[in-house]
Formats: C-alpha cells, sequence, structure tokens
C-alpha cells in the first residue's frame, strides 16, 4: 500500500489561506480607511458650509437689527411730531375761545359799569365790576 503523505498539501492550503487571510484584512483595513477620510471630508465640508450660512445669517441679523432700531426712532419721531401736531391744533382750536369769552362777559356787564379783574381757574370765570365813575 501507498502511503501519501497529506501533510505538506494541508501546510500549502494553510499559507495559501494565510496569506489570502492577510491580503483580505489589508484591504479591508485600506477600505474602512478610505471610507472614514471620506466620512471626515464630507463632514468637514457640511461643517464648513453650515458655518458659512450661520456667518451669512448673523451678518443678516445683525443689518435687520439696525433697520429695526432706525424704524423705531423713526416711529419715536413719529409720535413725537403727532404730539406737537396735536398741541398746535389745541391752540387752533382755543385760539377765539378768549375772544368768545370776553364778547359774552361784555354782553352781560350792565351800562354804566366796568370790569376791574377777571380770572379764569380751570372752567370757572370770577370776575370784579366797577361803577363808572360820574363827571361832577
Amino acid at each position: 500500500m501507498i502511503r501519501v503523505n497529506l501533510l505538506p498539501h494541508r501546510q500549502l492550503k494553510r499559507e495559501a489561506r494565510q496569506r489570502q487571510f492577510g491580503l483580505m484584512a489589508a484591504f479591508t483595513a485600506i477600505a474602512a480607511s478610505a471610507i472614514i477620510f471620506m466620512a471626515y471630508t464630507v463632514i468637514n465640508a457640511r461643517i464648513d458650509s453650515q458655518s458659512e450660512r450661520n456667518a451669512r445669517l448673523d451678518a443678516a441679523i445683525v443689518k435687520l437689527d439696525k433697520e429695526i432700531k432706525d424704524i423705531q426712532d423713526l416711529k419715536d419721531q413719529i409720535t413725537a411730531m403727532l404730539e406737537r401736531k396735536q398741541v398746535v391744533e389745541n391752540l387752533q382750536t382755543n385760539r377765539s375761545q378768549a375772544v368768545v369769552v370776553f364778547d359774552e362777559l361784555s354782553r352781560q356787564l350792565p351800562e354804566g359799569m366796568y370790569f376791574k379783574s377777571v380770572k379764569q381757574v380751570g372752567d370757572v370765570i370770577t370776575w370784579r365790576v366797577l361803577p363808572i365813575p360820574m363827571p361832577e
């Protein structure tokens, strides 16, 4: 009977499998490194673009805040102008009131009398009248 030693054949197959495993491990490590590098690059690109967008938004916010302040200043000026306008309108309306009051007082004053003093406190008008002195 012939005896065949299969140990060298098995040894060769084992070495071939170990070389194949080493190549596969190296290829897997290279592929994993490439994937990690690509993911790192993509993530950094997205972070940079987001940072640029944030910077643009911050600049726009600063500009809008300035415009809001300008608008508020204009509103304050408009309010002040409207208050002044109201004061002028009130003065215009009350301008003839003194003439009407004196006209009415003179109509109610009896003949031979004259005003010594006229005083207004709030809505109340008080006056003193004296008789006109007669020549002798």
